[in-house]
């Protein structure tokens, strides 16, 4: 390379010799850039742990065995067989690397666990969860001591320190996976059962005597066998803890209350708070404990009573959790050969150890549990969860190879019975304990609770902030007036995962309840409801992606609730999603309602004047109080009817109108007094009190017309396209003028859409000849969801609000009435179905009440 150079004297020029070590000489970049190495390597990692849970999903492991699984593959056992794998992904000068990178990730994860433990919910643990808990360390830990000699003389090769090993293993056969644990609990429903609550207790007691017994171990093993080297270390240990919970710890709340414990956080509160975990840390690692348990320390002694935890956990949680903690399984599974056990002696070896290691859980837990009064089937359930290893398993057994306490052979057979142990804790558990079974140790069965016959409970389900907008404006709807006999659950759903805070809030009711109090879309909702004076209840609902829609029903039908609200966005039938959506209205207890996002910012246009073009006159109104219109397409079925029934709830207002528009088959005649024929015979009660309606559509029609009196309006259209019809009604192509001779001459035409409110049943039970020519067409995922005048009422508004930017839009309920039958769908059969609510479950209709137009907001 030739480099000019310009100066008063003239031009120079110098020769540089270049030597390129880049792809375009031909070089491997991932021999000459560690950089490129170690992200080829997170790569690799994660594809396989996601790979093998997935292949593991249907066994309903947790995602602690695959990414175990994955790393032992992509190790000397599997893959690092292929020639040049292992030089090229893995090799030997790059581990120190990985194994750092994996250990920073090991700091931050234990720090967040540290911050969701709060220590106040051990107080609570009762007496036998502690000697479930004490004996399921003790027993494990004599038997690990005393198979200890056996390991050490067969596999024990280049060992020299038996004082050592023996501690080591007693502490390796102890352990409990908490976090394993809970997700095993929840995923098998039994949470909330007696052994539910006893393990988890039990286990939370385990998991922090673990913490002590490896900060001692770790000790021993740093200290070289030297005792008093292991005093000094063990006094610095006691003291580092005491000086952050009395002086760090006040230090440390003062901050957070000076920087505002709400969204958004202070940046220097962050960065504070992660300083103060890799100080932690460091401070740990020099005295001779493993650096992450300095970063659990510091995570303990953060305020659990603020939002800035859930707030720094809501930030940090997934970046570790998805990206750090695999690799550190992985360093883990990567360092175990399966190979090396190669001889019988070995694999006897294995046997010995798991079988030493279940033996120990489950005697000790099994005798403790029985003593404490359990069933032979409740303690024996307990004892196989606990039986359960997981993360501080794999830190004890990194911890005692890199020491040489163990060596490569005994580390392989100690994963592997982590790993087995683990395993088998589903499967076993399926087998002996079902929370569904009768029985004195199970919960109790799940019963309606007590309510008044008048009060309308509805359940509001939350899953994203975006839907609190139509939800707020849903509740305005149905309780137009103050103080409205009507209580709201808030279904606050949080999906199941391998994250710290899903784990931590299964355990203590302060921390759950702390996570819904610092909840953005739960606070909204809530003051909301507080403000005009509705009782309102948060609910915490975590589950699995299966598993939610079975929890929300469950959930509804616990709390008697008339309603279950779901808000439906248009990205919502990709994928699962749909999938959820269908299961979510199938088999509900009570009625369905989806409220249609249409509009992003969830506006709705301002009216000036009722929908028939005329102005509303208030009566009896309460100051700033607007009219309403509503537009409701009634076809007949158990789904019409029901909504016909939220209607009669929305005339609570007394400013608001209702236009009913009845679509009926051509060469169908219309009697003045019976406004359609009958499409269906099932009983859907109306109105609350001694006055119900008839399950007849015409009858039911009618008699809601004579209740709503000139607030309601009622217009007739045929035709073969009843879908072509809606849409022109809804985006105001249609006049709503009366047809000659089609039924009511007195409704007014109207210019333009004006409608706050469409209201039309998801389901479609008509005669064939009204949908002749759509039954013959295979429906799409949003017609599957919203149904045949849905998803067209869909497709129509949300085109008219894409072109005209800024337009508000009308709010679209689609509702569902409770049915035995899997799903209503407008392609199936035309004969009747007979709705009906489960026991104990009062139906959306049976408690609205229309308050009488000459009496005002009274009635």
């Amino acid at each position: 390379v030739i480099i000019f150079s310009f100066s008063r004297k003239g031009l120079f020029f110098s020769f540089l010799q270049m030597t390129t070590s880049d792809i375009y000489s031909g070089a491997n970049p991932l021999k000459t850039s560690t950089l490129c190495l170690l992200i080829v390597q997170l790569f690799v990692i994660i594809g396989m742990s996601r790979l093998v849970a997935l292949l593991l999903r249907p066994f309903k492991q947790p995602n602690v065995v695959a990414e175990i699984i994955g790393g032992i593959l992509l190790g000397p056992t599997a893959l690092g067989r292929i020639p040049n794998f292992s030089t090229n992904i893995f090799p030997t000068t790059s581990m120190d690397q990985l194994t750092n990178f994996a250990n920073i990730g090991l700091i931050f994860f234990l720090f967040l666990v540290g911050m969701e433990l709060n220590p106040a919910s051990l107080r609570n643990t009762g007496k036998h969860a502690a000697m479930i808990s004490i004996s399921g360390i003790a027993v494990p830990f004599g038997l690990g001591a005393a198979s200890s000699y056996a390991l050490y003389t067969q596999l024990g090769e280049g060992l020299s320190r038996y004082n050592t090993f023996v501690l080591f293993l007693g502490v390796a056969m102890s352990i409990t996976a908490f976090p394993v644990l809970a997700r095993i609990l929840t995923e098998r429903k039994l949470i909330h059962t007696p052994v539910g609550q006893i393990t988890m207790s039990a286990a939370a007691v385990d998991d922090v005597t673990a913490w002590v017994l490896l900060a001692l171990t770790v000790a021993l093993i740093n200290s070289g066998g030297t005792p008093l080297i292991a005093l000094y270390t063990l006094l610095l240990a006691a003291v580092f803890v005491l000086i952050m919970f009395l002086f760090v710890r006040p230090i440390a709340r003062w901050a957070i209350m000076k920087s505002g414990s709400h969204e958004p956080i202070a940046a220097s509160a962050v960065l504070g708070v992660l300083l103060l975990a890799l100080g932690s840390a460091m401070f740990t690692e020099i005295i001779g404990i493993h650096a992450m348990f300095g970063g659990f320390v510091a995570g303990i002694i953060l305020p659990k009573d603020e939002g800035f935890t859930h707030a720094l956990t809501d930030k940090l949680e997934d970046f570790i959790v998805h990206l750090w903690l695999p690799t550190y399984f992985a360093v883990s599974g990567i360092k175990t050969n399966v190979g090396s056990l190669n001889s019988a002696m070995a694999v006897g070896m294995l046997v010995l150890v798991i079988a030493t290691a279940c033996t120990g859980k489950l005697t000790g837990c099994f005798v403790t549990a029985k003593l404490c009064g359990l069933t032979t089937r409740t303690a024996l359930t307990l004892a196989v969860l606990m039986n359960t290893k997981g993360l501080v398993e794999l830190v004890v057994l990194n911890v005692g190879l890199s020491s040489g306490v163990i060596n490569t052979q005994i580390f392989t057979v100690m994963v592997l019975m982590a790993v087995v142990t683990t395993a088998m804790t589903t499967p076993i558990v399926r087998l002996l304990y079902d929370p569904t079974r009768d029985g004195s140790d199970v919960a109790p069965k799940r019963t309606p609770r007590p309510r008044r016959a008048s009060q309308f409970r509805v359940l509001l389900v939350v899953n994203q902030s975006r839907g609190v907008p139509s939800l707020l404006a849903f509740l305005d709807a149905v309780a137009p007036l103050p103080r409205a006999d009507i209580k709201v659950f808030c279904g606050r759903i949080m999906e199941l995962s391998e994250r710290p805070s899903s784990f931590m809030m299964l355990h203590g009711a302060s921390s759950t309840r702390g996570k819904l109090v610092y909840d953005p879309p739960t606070v909204a909702l809530g003051c909301h409801c507080r403000l005009h004076g509705m009782p309102f209840r948060p609910l915490l609902v975590l589950s699995s992606t299966s598993d939610i829609p079975s929890d929300l029903h469950d959930v509804a039908f616990h709390e008697s609730c008339d309603a279950i609200v779901l808000p439906y966005y248009l990205e919502s039938t990709a994928g699962n999603t749909k999938q959820l959506m269908m299961d979510m209205m199938r088999h509900a207890p009570c009625t369905v309602v989806l409220l249609v996002e249409l509009s992003t910012g969830s506006q709705t246009a301002p009216r000036g004047a009722g929908p028939l073009g005329t102005p509303l006159v208030p009566m009896a109104a309460e100051p700033g109080q607007r009219g309403q219109a509503v537009l409701l397409f009634f076809f007949g079925g158990p789904d019409d009817r029901e909504a016909l029934a939220y209607a009669v709830r929305l005339l609570q207002s007394p400013v608001t109108e209702v236009t009913v528009v009845q679509f009926i088959s051509p060469g169908e005649l219309y009697r003045e007094g019976a406004p359609a024929a009958s499409f269906g015979n099932s009983t859907t009660p109306m109105c609350g009190g001694e006055e119900q309606l008839s399950s007849d559509d015409a009858t039911c029609l009618k008699q809601f017309l004579e209740k709503a009196g000139p607030r309601a309006r009622h217009l007739i259209r045929r035709g073969p396209d009843p879908a072509s019809t809606a849409v022109a009604i809804a985006t105001g192509q249609d006049s709503l003028a009366q047809v000659p001779g089609e039924g009511p001459s007195f409704v007014q035409p109207l210019q333009g859409p004006s409608f706050d409110m469409i209201i039309v049943g998801r389901g479609i039970v008509a005669p064939s000849s009204l949908f002749a020519e759509q039954r013959t067409a295979r429906p799409s995922r949003r017609q599957e969801v919203l149904g045949y005048i849905g998803e067209a009422l869909v497709s129509a508004l949300s085109a008219d609000v894409s072109r005209e930017s800024g337009k508000g839009c009308p709010m679209l309920l689609l509702v569902q009435a409770p049915t035995p039958r899997s799903t209503l769908h407008w392609a199936e059969s035309s004969e009747p179905l007979r709705g009906h609510n489960p026991p104990g479950v009062v139906p959306l209709s049976f408690i609205a009440t229309v308050p009488s137009p000459s009496h005002g907001t009274e009635g």
